[in-house]
């Protein structure tokens, strides 16, 4: 029999787990359920309350497991749903019985030219990731099944041009961080008189962070719509006191057509959608005390991304005569367990959300459609 300061010192463990919120059911009687105590150790049993086989744990781990607030039910360990049809490789997006190659705006090719004086919407990737995953819900623009590829007046860069939903977009890949972005947007900006700018793509989560609109946390493939962007980039100290890093809204009837989606379903996994703040900056995370640092001045941030900024800088130099908003998939907490399991799923779930909310619009039409002036 256990010696009564022994059970004492196990009931003070199993009261201190259910109060760190830990799953744990107890009876006062000899028939212990949920927990027990066997020759001296803490044992998980099934609820009959019979003596079954039992792994051993050490009570001392497992409460300060449970005081750190760990929780199974919120592990990352679940694998990502196989995405690899709504995913297309680049070498299939080049091909030739895909894409008309090498044209430039300076030819005169009426149709070509007159689709592109009808595109609207530049809908913006960083990685190879995220442009595959946005090209694979484009479409090609005429019957014949194929994309154009045009080349920028400047020559720097190229765009495609496609169908995204009912919307005549321009897709392009500037690689990561603000620079790159901002290079190559504003050379796209040059051909394309669009109105709207739309960066598609995956980001890290805060992974503490909750959202007003949800009430819980942040998880992995969970989809982050910018109602505004944080600049890390002015976030400093002087004379002991912080000052508080730029923040910049994002565009309001772009916002209007993406925050009403709560739960997106895809590939037979529910994807929660939050509205909320994104960290815009210029270092790739993969260390969480770094992470912190950043996310300490911020702390309303929901997750973090890098190519905000550069989009921002192009509003302002373009006087705003476009609006813009980020939209990305959490794959990530930005630590040393970074990895890219969830980047496919995260940037194609996150594309198909995007394409499905411009579908969705009680108006038949294209909803961003030119505005007539």
């Amino acid at each position: 029999m256990i010696a009564r300061e022994r059970r004492q010192e196990y009931m003070y463990i199993v009261h201190s787990l259910q109060s760190a919120g830990a799953n744990v059911d107890v009876k006062s009687t000899r028939e212990w359920t949920g927990v027990h105590i066997m020759r001296g150790n803490l044992a998980e049993s099934h609820e009959t309350g019979t003596k079954q086989e039992s792994k051993k744990i050490d009570p001392k781990e497992l409460l300060e497991s449970a005081a750190a607030g760990k929780d199974k039910s919120k592990s990352d360990d679940q694998k990502p749903p196989v995405v690899n049809e709504f995913f297309p490789k680049l070498e299939d997006l080049e091909s030739e019985e895909k894409m008309i190659k090498k044209y430039s705006t300076h030819l005169t090719k009426e149709e070509q030219q007159e689709f592109i004086e009808e595109v609207n919407v530049i809908l913006v990737t960083a990685t190879s990731i995220e442009y595959r995953a946005v090209m694979g819900a484009t479409a090609p623009t005429g019957g014949d099944g194929k994309y154009i590829k045009v080349i920028t007046k400047d020559g720097s860069t190229n765009f495609i041009l496609g169908k995204y939903g009912r919307c005549n977009v321009a897709v392009i890949m500037t690689e990561q961080g603000p620079d790159n972005t901002q290079k190559v947007l504003t050379s796209v900006l040059d051909d394309v008189k669009a109105e709207y700018v739309i960066a598609i793509g995956i980001c890290y989560g805060a992974k503490e962070s909750k959202t007003e609109e949800l009430g819980d946390k942040t998880k992995l493939a969970n989809i982050i719509v910018a109602k505004s962007i944080v600049n890390t980039e002015h976030q400093r100290s002087e004379e002991k006191r912080n000052v508080l890093p730029d923040t910049y809204h994002c565009g309001e009837k772009l916002l209007n057509l993406f925050k009403h989606e709560k739960v997106f379903n895809f590939k037979d996994k529910s994807v929660k959608v939050h509205v909320g703040v994104l960290a815009s900056e210029f270092t790739l995370h993969r260390n969480e005390e770094e992470k912190q640092k950043i996310l300490k001045q911020v702390p309303q941030a929901l997750g973090g991304e890098m190519e905000a900024n550069g989009i921002n800088r192009v509003a302002v130099a373009k006087k705003d005569k476009f609006q813009w908003i980020v939209i990305k998939s959490i794959v990530d907490w930005g630590n040393e367990d970074k990895d890219k399991t969830w980047q496919p799923f995260g940037a194609v779930s996150c594309a198909r959300f995007v394409l499905k909310c411009l579908k969705d619009q009680p108006d038949e039409g294209d909803p961003l459609k030119k505005t007539i002036k």
